[in-house]
This record gives structure tokens, C-alpha cells and sequence, in this order.
């Protein structure tokens, strides 16, 4: 059952911003202009998830042309009757099993294990999860921003993009850190390519062992030096130094121009000449090899931080190869010049291990520079960048144990996630049982159809009104078979429009037609019903004022639960019996009872509690008005006097006295009432300089002189001082 609160805040008149009817029955009693219609149009106007039914006089019953339509009723068939009650039964015990679903599916109390208890924890569970995550993305993802040595992310980096990057986090090596941070602050480097080299080390070796085997053939032979490599190394340098008749500087005898020039032409033949020339030019071009060797070396300096560590590399590997290369050579040299002594003997051929070629070092020197040289600068920052802050991401996301954490909240999802299916699996449980009784509605509208009549409404109201009036309802139809309801006179017979009753008569057909409006079944309507009462009886229903309070008390047995019936009246006599058997004790606990109290300019609306405090008696509100009045600063003396004088005049008729005796105790309050009820203003005018609590001490003093102050201390609830 839904409740119907009100926005008064756009209402002036009235205190409070808003008025809730929680309960299906609700009485609120408040004098006119208390603004009991208001809050009836409001009602009207808002209660749009109800069926609002109003009754406000015979004026809201009747048609424009002052006519009572008629209105189809149902009449008693017993087959019917009890299949419509075999349907009510399957009704109600669709809504048992409706109403167990909601409790489940719905806040209980009294049941804190629930479906919906339980759906509620595990989502507080994954709420309470997720904002964990939440924070830590935030916190990591602030901590990222604020690095600044170096500066890894953007200034508009936050949590989202702190976890778009948690799939793509990863950690770095130190050295590589070191590397990415020198990358960040580098310059733009170009690196140099090696020249490449076709030095053929195999043809090298070749060409030396060639020379080894090569021999100059002597013309003449010396005997005293032949075989002798060391004597002959002697003569040739004797030679070089002694002239043609000089005595030898090592044996002193003279050298004859004969033998020197045969020894001369013995060490400058043309073929030893050309021999040795050759051997010569083979290591002049070992020199020139060794030469150029030395300047192949790789400038690390001029690759980027990423390159370093593979250039340095390659470095290593060329050093060794060329130091390798050198060794080599320089043995090659060696051979090249022991031979220059052996000209005229063959040596053996040179065996050694050919050194690999600078070649293939010198091509990877030369695709890493290619790679080096076409380096963006700007675009390997950048990579060296996300990689750094992807980098503090993975340790971050270590520090807080994301993994599990993360798992964790996916468990709280999924559980909750079920929870939830199962919820929505019972809320559409709910809305097919919704369906099946609106199907079992729909077949009772078909059985209740087949029994309808205009005529029931009439002979209803006939019969209820057989002991009162001289007249009854008679069904008619106009010329196009419309139906409506006129009046005919009992005892003439005579027919005539309902609009010519009087008022009373009027009100009572209004009100008997508008409760039996209430049972037309109206197709395709599943709404709950607001049933509104607005000063349902007025000062010519006296006589009828028990058939209304009989006929308002059996329909508000009748309201069902989710169905909400709301009276309002400004009769006390009429309010104290329409709510009785509905204000026993608990009844203030069941139903809602309120009372609108006016003091001139704003309304409050005060609900009643308990029965002790609503009055019980017409009397007792008279003394309950006289309080309010008292309290109320903006309510002027007059008025009050006004109530005074009522409740002496009720009092006197109870006891059977005259006013007059009372009054007669105080001298001046016969003639202070008697002004107060011909002239409010000349009552001001004798009143200005006198309080209200006067004028109550005054009547306190009426009573005591009737010896009746007992009476006026029971009733009046003014403190006096």
C-alpha cells in the first residue's frame, strides 16, 4: 500500500510543506474555511496512481443538464455469486503469494536474512570493494602525476587512465630504467657508419707463402760463405764498406778489384734486386693494413641510451677481431722479414689460423647506426616515457596486492550480480501473478456484466430510503435509450426532475447515488481506489444524518487494503458518531484522525494520537475551541467570547437553568456577551486594554457562583495565574 503525500508548499494558508495519508481510513474534522476543499482538489489532482471517487454535494453527482445518469449495477445470481467468489478466493490467494514474494524481495526488520537483506549486503560488500579499488586508482594515479624526475604523465592523467594502462603494466630492470630516465634527457645523436673493408686475410697468407718458397739462383758460387747464411750476411755487409785495394778490415789482406766486383755483382744481381723488392712491397702493404685497422673503432657516444648497451657490444666484438686481424698480420710481417735473409734458400710454408673477416661485424656496426640515425628523438621520449610510468603502475599495483584485491571484487560482483537475478526473477514473478489477477479481474467484470442493470441502483436506493420519504427513484431512458433516474411521487404519482428536491432530499439521493456509483465495475481499471467524503452531511440531513453514518460506516469496513478512504467534516455530532467503533484504542494507531485549526491567517494540520486526546462530545469541543482560540495571539478577544458564550448556553439547557442565573454572579458579563453578539467592533473597542486571561477568569467566576467550578475545572485546560 503506497502512501499519498501532498506539496502544500505553494499553499499559503497552510503551515506545514506537506500532508501524508499513510493509513486507508483517515477522519479530519476542521471548521469552515479551515481548508478541508483544498486539500479535497489537491487529493484529486495528485493521487494519480489511484481511482479517485469525490463526493462534494449534489452538485458532483448530477450531469450538466442536471440529470442522474444511470449506472449499471449487478443484481444477486447465486451460480455467479459463488463463481465470482471461487475467483475472489484464487485472488486473494494470489495476493498472499504476492505479498510473501514482496516481503522477501522488500525491506523486513523482522527478517534481516531475506532476499532482499541479503542482496543489499553483498552489495555493500562490492560497493565497499570497488570504492577500495577506486581510491587506489585515484591515489596511484595522483602519486604518477606528481612525478617530476622525470615527468611521466600528463597533467590531465587520472583513475581511468590509470586503469586502462593495468592490462599494459610492466616492470622494468634498473639498468633499463637508467637507460629509459637518459633517453628522457638525451640530445639528438647521429652515429657513423664503418667504410666496408675487402681485405682478403686467406690471400694475405697465399701471397707470403709464395715469397717463403721463392730462391734466387746464383751465378758464381763462393765456397768460403756458401751454406753459411751468417758468413754470407758478412760478405755482403764487407762489401758495402771496402774499395779495390783495401786491406779486409777482417783478415788484412787487400781486396782485389777482381774479387770485389765479382761479390758485388754476386749481391746486386737484377733477380735478387727484384726479389727483394717484391718482398719489401708485401710488407709495406702488411704496414698499410695494420695502418688502416687501427682507426676501425665504434663511437658509442653517438648512439642513443637504448643503443649503448648493443654498440658497446659490437665494439667489444671488433676489438677482439681486429686485435685477432693484427696478430696475424704482424706474424705474416715477421715471416715476410726473415725472408729478406734467405733469398737464395726456400722456406717453409707459413701454417697458421685465418682470423674471420671484419666483414659481418661491420655490417651489423652499420645497421645499428641505420637504426640509430632513424630514431625519431620525439617518439622515442615518448616510448621511453610510458614505458617509465607503466613501469610505476606494475609497482604500484604489487604495493597494493591488486590481484587479489581485484579478484576479491569480482567474487563480491558475481555474488551480487546473482542476488540481483534473482531479485529481478521475483519481481517478474511478480508481475505475471499481477497478470493472472488481472486476468481473474477481467473474467469476474465478464460474470458481474451478465447480471448488470440499470434499475438496481434505483430499487437500492428506494430501499433504503422507503421509511423516510414520500418519494422514490424511478429508472428512464431518453430517446436514444439513454438511461437516467427521476423522482415520483408516492402518493400522486407525479414524475419530476431530481434537481426539484430540497436540499436535504437532494443531498441524501446524492450521497445513496454515489455510494452505489462506488460498486459499478469499470473495465480495464486495476487501480487502487481514494474514496473522498467532503462534508458529507450538511444542516438539512439532520434527519437523515444516522441512514449517512450507517451507510459511511459499512463501506469503510469494506475498504481493502491497498483501497484509501479519507472523511472530512466540520459537524462535531456528525465526527464523534461517524468514527465510532473506528477510535477504540487502537483504532488511533490503525487510522489516521486529524484536525485543522485555524487561527486566522494559517491552517495546522494536528494529528490526534490518542483517544484522550480527541473529544469525545460536541460539549467537550466546545472547550477544546475555547483553548485554541485562548492560544492563538492572532485570534482577538471577541472570538472568544464568542465561545463563552456558547458553552454557558450548553451548560444551561444540560442543567436546566437559564444562562441568565449563571451570568448573574458576575456583573458586566451579561452585557459583554450580549455585545459580542450584535457588534464585534464596538466589543474591540470596549476590549483593548483587557486580556484574555481575564475574560477566563471571568467565566471560571460564572461557575463558581452556580457552584459549579468542579465542572469548569474538569473542562477548561487554561492554566490561570
Amino acid at each position: 500500500m503506497s502512501n499519498i503525500t501532498l506539496d502544500l508548499s505553494n499553499e499559503e494558508r497552510f503551515e506545514t510543506n506537506t500532508f501524508t495519508i499513510d493509513k486507508n481510513i483517515t477522519f479530519i474534522f476542521g471548521k469552515n474555511g479551515t481548508g478541508k476543499t483544498t486539500l479535497t482538489n489537491l487529493l484529486k489532482d495528485n493521487a494519480t496512481d489511484y481511482e479517485v471517487s469525490v463526493f462534494q454535494g449534489f452538485e458532483t453527482v448530477v450531469s450538466e443538464s442536471n440529470m442522474l445518469d444511470a449506472v449499471i449495477l449487478g443484481k444477486d445470481n447465486v451460480e455467479i455469486d459463488k463463481k465470482i467468489a471461487e475467483k475472489n478466493a484464487e485472488i486473494e490467494k494470489i495476493k498472499s503469494d504476492v505479498e510473501r514474494i514482496e516481503k522477501n524481495i522488500s525491506e523486513q526488520p523482522d527478517d534481516p536474512n531475506n532476499l532482499w537483506a541479503r542482496y543489499e549486503e553483498k552489495k555493500t560488500e562490492y560497493n565497499n570493494q570497488k570504492d577500495k579499488l577506486d581510491k587506489f586508482f585515484r591515489t596511484a594515479a595522483s602519486k604518477i602525476k606528481k612525478e617530476n624526475d622525470p615527468t611521466i604523465a600528463d597533467t590531465n592523467y587520472d583513475k581511468n587512465c590509470f586503469e586502462k594502462e593495468i592490462s599494459i603494466a610492466t616492470e622494468q630492470s634498473e639498468d633499463t630504467i637508467n637507460i629509459l630516465k637518459k633517453t628522457l634527457n638525451v640530445e639528438e645523436k647521429h652515429a657513423k657508419k664503418l667504410p666496408l673493408w675487402d681485405l682478403n686475410l686467406a690471400i694475405c697468407l697465399s701471397e707470403l707463402n709464395k715469397l717463403l718458397c721463392r730462391k734466387v739462383i746464383a751465378k758464381d758460387v763462393f765456397e768460403e760463405f756458401s751454406g753459411n747464411k751468417r758468413k754470407e750476411e758478412f760478405a755482403k755487409m764487407g762489401v758495402g764498406i771496402h774499395e779495390a785495394g783495401e786491406l779486409c778490415a777482417f783478415c788484412g789482406n787487400e781486396l782485389s778489384r777482381e774479387r770485389l766486383e765479382k761479390l758485388r755483382l754476386y749481391f746486386s744481381a737484377d733477380e735478387v734486386e727484384g726479389f727483394r723488392k717484391d718482398i719489401q712491397e708485401f710488407i709495406d702493404g702488411i704496414d698499410e693494413v695494420l695502418k688502416k685497422l687501427r682507426i676501425f673503432d665504434v663511437e658509442v657516444t653517438s648512439f642513443y641510451p637504448d643503443k649503448i648497451g648493443e654498440a658497446k657490444d659490437i665494439s667489444r666484438c671488433l676489438s677482439e677481431q681486429r686485435n685477432e686481424i693484427e696478430i696475424f698480420l704482424n706474424e705474416l710481417r715477421t715471416n715476410a722479414d726473415n725472408k729478406l735473409k734467405y733469398l737464395y734458400e726456400t722456406l717453409d710454408s707459413l701454417k697458421v689460423q685465418i682470423p674471420p673477416s671484419l666483414e659481418a661485424i661491420i655490417n651489423k656496426h652499420n645497421g645499428l647506426v641505420e637504426k640509430n640515425n632513424s630514431s625519431v628523438l620525439s617518439e622515442k621520449k615518448e616510448e621511453a616515457r610510458n614505458k617509465l610510468r607503466l613501469h610505476k603502475v606494475k609497482l604500484y599495483l604489487e604495493e597494493f596486492n591488486f590481484a587479489t584485491e581485484n579478484t576479491k571484487c569480482e567474487v563480491f560482483k558475481k555474488i551480487f550480480s546473482e542476488i540481483g537475478c534473482d531479485l529481478q526473477r521475483e519481481r517478474e514473478r511478480i508481475n505475471v501473478r499481477q497478470s493472472d489477477i488481472k486476468v481473474l479481474e477481467d473474467e469476474i467484470k465478464e460474470l458481474v456484466r451478465s447480471t448488470k442493470n440499470e434499475k438496481i441502483l434505483a430499487d437500492e436506493i428506494n430501499r433504503k430510503l422507503k421509511l423516510y420519504v414520500n418519494f422514490e427513484l424511478v429508472h428512464m431512458q431518453d430517446k436514444d435509450e439513454k438511461g437516467f433516474y427521476q423522482i415520483k411521487c408516492k402518493r400522486t404519482g407525479d414524475i419530476r426532475n431530481v434537481d426539484e428536491l430540497s436540499t436535504g432530499e437532494k443531498n441524501i439521493i446524492a450521497f445513496l447515488y454515489f455510494l452505489e456509483k462506488l460498486k459499478e465495475v469499470k473495465v480495464g481499471n486495476s487501480k487502487p481506489k481514494l474514496i473522498i467524503f467532503d462534508d458529507p452531511m450538511n444542516s438539512n440531513d439532520d434527519t437523515m444524518q444516522y441512514v449517512i453514518i450507517e451507510e459511511l460506516q459499512k463501506l469503510m469496513r469494506r475498504v481493502k487494503k491497498d483501497d484509501k478512504f479519507v472523511l472530512l467534516t466540520h459537524n462535531c455530532h456528525f465526527y464523534l458518531n461517524v468514527k465510532y467503533g473506528f477510535d477504540r484504542d487502537d483504532g488511533y494507531n490503525e487510522n489516521t484522525f486529524m484536525r485543522l485549526n485555524s487561527n486566522g491567517h494559517k491552517i495546522k494540520l494536528k494529528y490526534i494520537k490518542t483517544k484522550k486526546d480527541d473529544f469525545k462530545t460536541s460539549y467537550e469541543a466546545l472547550w477544546k475551541d475555547l483553548e485554541l482560540i485562548y492560544g492563538c495571539p492572532m485570534l482577538s478577544g471577541g472570538m472568544l467570547l464568542n465561545q463563552i458564550r456558547r458553552i454557558i448556553e450548553t451548560f444551561s439547557k444540560f442543567n436546566c437553568m437559564r444562562s441568565e442565573k449563571i451570568l448573574s454572579s458576575v456583573e458586566g458579563a451579561k452585557k459583554m456577551l450580549d455585545v459580542n453578539s450584535h457588534s464585534i467592533e464596538a466589543l474591540d473597542a470596549e476590549l483593548s486594554a483587557q486580556e484574555k486571561i481575564d475574560i477566563i477568569k471571568m467565566l471560571q467566576e460564572c461557575f463558581k457562583g452556580v457552584n459549579a467550578e468542579e465542572h469548569f475545572k474538569k473542562h477548561c485546560k487554561i492554566e490561570i495565574v
